[in-house]
């Protein structure tokens, strides 16, 4: 592996990630942070071909030890690529894994370094703005493909929206006119992720015409409930907002019964708070005949219990915090995450654990997701989608209001944010649905003391009983 040299210091002076200097643009200032950040790090550089300036390169942090691939094309090549996630999400094209190849390189990357025309032809996933899958068409074959995208793509060779469906036959037909077409991973999951979600929102409307799910729990849902859960399945990946009380936990395994009954998923990890697993436990009993289990004890029993075959399992988040560090991943066909300000706050070590399941389908139960902090809200919104809200420096931007010194004052354009949320949040207030809303029912539970409590209560119950027969014996009490 090839370390990085020392730089030798320069007189620029340190941007600071705080407050974008007057005299650049927001992505300008961005691309330069990523910069400064590579020229501050050692990061492990290994090329797949030495001999060639432009190609392939394996980028790893020393600190994370994570490896990132990384594809540099040209300078600012639009075909530049980086495997991270900020490079897929802030939408400048580069990343600071990137700016350590080109820095590491020094003088023998310069303008005049011209990318060759590559053999082969390829489709890709473009990250620059809205995601969009596109086609670059090599120099062999090229009357052959250009005919056939014309068909597929669009002049600036986008597929096109109508295409999705019919994606695999463009594939089929692509590989025959020269067996080294490439489909890159990324470009293939979104198409297919893609069409799963149409064919999946086509299928629900369907069934349920008339927005009725019967038979679903052994409960009878509220319209609104109904509604939700439908939202859900089709979304997919979803977040229910509901006030507190509405009932955002029997909407969230309505939504892995549907799912279960209509796309024949096996299994459902819920994430909830310690206190709430054997609620969680006792809900899914009462409105379910599914099979469910509590994980729980030493690392190496819930290592076991996670290959068990409940159809439900419920972890706290500290302790599904542990094993991801153990085991590196948890996988499950739904993820249900309760309590979501858990996640508020992107730094922690659970939040960044939750980021190492796996799964199709997740549902996040938050009561208060845009009554806080913005920053809470991106939080949040990045567990469902991590491109709906933007690139975080630029929502900071569109969204908040900042005195000269860069402290926050106030926020605007919040109508926006609920637009752009739409297709991944449904959020429900009880004055929005009351007259769906019975009258207030009281239901007292006898709970069982423990053998601690048995024994206060004993030992209370002796003094008080002296004190009543006093009482009873002398007509009255001293005020000791």
């Amino acid at each position: 592996m090839k370390k990085k040299p020392v730089e030798k210091k320069d007189n620029k002076p340190k941007i600071t990630q705080h407050k974008k200097p007057e005299d650049i643009s927001l992505e300008a200032w961005q691309i330069e942070l990523r910069k400064q950040f590579a020229a501050k790090n050692m990061f492990g550089i290994t090329a797949f071909n030495k001999q060639q300036i432009l190609g392939d390169y394996f980028v790893t942090n020393p600190t994370s030890g994570y490896k990132y691939k990384v594809a540099l094309r040209g300078i600012d090549s639009d075909w530049n690529y980086c495997s991270c996630m900020d490079f897929k999400t802030n939408r400048l094209g580069t990343c600071k894994h990137l700016e350590a190849v080109k820095l590491s390189l020094g003088n023998r990357l310069t303008a005049k370094v011209k990318e060759k025309p590559l053999p082969y032809t390829s489709v890709y996933l473009s990250y620059k703005g809205e995601r969009k899958v596109c086609l670059r068409i090599g120099t062999e074959n090229q009357v052959a493909f250009k005919a056939l995208s014309t068909k597929y793509f669009t002049k600036e060779n986008v597929l096109k929206k109508t295409c999705i469906d019919t994606f695999s036959s463009f594939f089929e037909q692509a590989k025959a006119i020269n067996t080294d077409f490439r489909c890159y991973d990324d470009a293939l999951n979104f198409v297919l992720e893609e069409r799963q979600r149409l064919q999946r929102q086509k299928q629900l409307q369907t069934h349920y015409t008339d927005g009725k799910i019967p038979n679903l729990l052994n409960a009878i849902l509220y319209p609104y409930q109904e509604a939700g859960i439908l939202f859900a399945a089709k979304a997919g990946k979803s977040i229910i907002a509901d006030e507190m009380g509405l009932g955002k936990t029997i909407q969230a395994i309505g939504t892995a019964e549907l799912l279960r009954k209509e796309c024949g998923i096996a299994s459902v990890l819920i994430l909830c708070p310690t206190s709430l697993k054997y609620q969680w436990k006792k809900e899914i009993e009462h409105f379910t005949q599914s099979t469910v289990l509590v994980i729980e004890g030493n690392h190496l029993t819930r290592k076991v219990q996670y290959e068990s075959s409940e159809f439900y399992k419920i972890i706290s988040y500290n302790s599904a915090c542990n094993d991801i560090k153990i085991l590196g991943k948890l996988d499950a066909d739904m993820l249900i995450m309760d309590e979501a300000q858990r996640l508020k706050n992107w730094k922690t070590q659970i939040a960044q654990a939750v980021h190492h399941i796996r799964s199709e389908y997740t549902v996040i139960l938050s009561g208060t997701p845009l009554e806080n902090k913005l920053e809470e809200l991106y939080s949040i919104a990045q567990y469902i989608d991590p491109f709906c809200l933007g690139p975080y420096y630029q929502f900071m931007d569109s969204f908040r209001e900042t005195d000269p010194s860069g402290k926050v004052i106030g926020y605007k354009n919040l109508n926006e944010i609920g637009k752009r949320l739409e297709p991944i949040l449904i959020r429900r207030r009880k004055k929005d649905v009351s007259i769906q809303l019975p009258e207030r029912m009281d239901k007292i539970l006898f709970v069982p003391m423990t053998k601690e409590q048995k024994a206060m209560h004993e030992e209370y119950q002796f003094t008080v009983g002296q004190l009543v027969a006093k009482w009873r014996r002398m007509g009255f009490l001293s005020e000791k």
